[in-house]
């Protein structure tokens, strides 16, 4: 027996709105909401993690509040300090990706990035990417994953940041493949939508 449903409608909940009910319910049962989060984003968050406080936002207030911790460390030892690599976009965290990036290609059988390439290269990388694929231009935030750091399989270079979709799509770094690919979309779709 469901039971009855609180209106939201306008509360505030941390850095959330809630706009509108949904209709969709979640695998649980519990209702969700519409919410924007002050920067602008919007998503569909459930009602429990709402009134628990467990979402605040979109993630926008864990970013300001980790870079405010590592703007005020002054020398010391925060427990929620980690060298600044959860920042994303920092040189710190750009030097924890480049590090992943050189296992996995070892894995994968790539070329690793050069050992002279820096983190402080990696994060201006990132920041003209501007938080959103290079490609297709969708923001990191409506992302389900953090944008992927493409590189260039057989030189090991960074490129610059794609959302999982662009980075599989063009993973076998062909512009022939891909124009391929683009012609057989081409003619398919128009075969099937008429």
């Amino acid at each position: 027996m469901a039971g009855k449903i609180i209106d939201l409608t306008g509360e505030r909940f941390g850095r959330w709105t809630a706009l509108s009910l949904c209709t969709q319910r979640t695998k649980c049962n519990s209702t969700q909401w519409l919410c924007c989060c002050d920067c602008g984003v919007e998503k569909v968050v459930n009602s429990r993690s709402l009134r628990r406080g467990v979402s605040r936002s979109c993630g926008c207030l864990q970013r300001q509040e980790a870079s405010h911790r590592c703007s005020t460390m002054s020398g010391s030892k925060h427990p929620g300090w980690k060298g600044g690599c959860n920042i994303v976009g920092s040189v710190a965290w750009a030097n924890n990706v480049l590090r992943k990036a050189r296992g996995n290609s070892r894995r994968d059988g790539y070329v690793e990035p050069p050992n002279d390439y820096t983190g402080e290269q990696l994060a201006a990388l990132y920041a003209e990417a501007n938080g959103k694929c290079q490609i297709c231009g969708v923001p990191e935030s409506e992302c389900t994953q953090r944008l992927h750091m493409d590189h260039d399989h057989e030189a090991g270079i960074p490129r610059g940041f794609l959302c999982m979709t662009c980075n599989v799509m063009i993973g076998r770094d062909s512009p022939a493949i891909l124009r391929a690919g683009a012609d057989y979309l081409e003619r398919t779709i128009a075969d099937t939508r008429r």
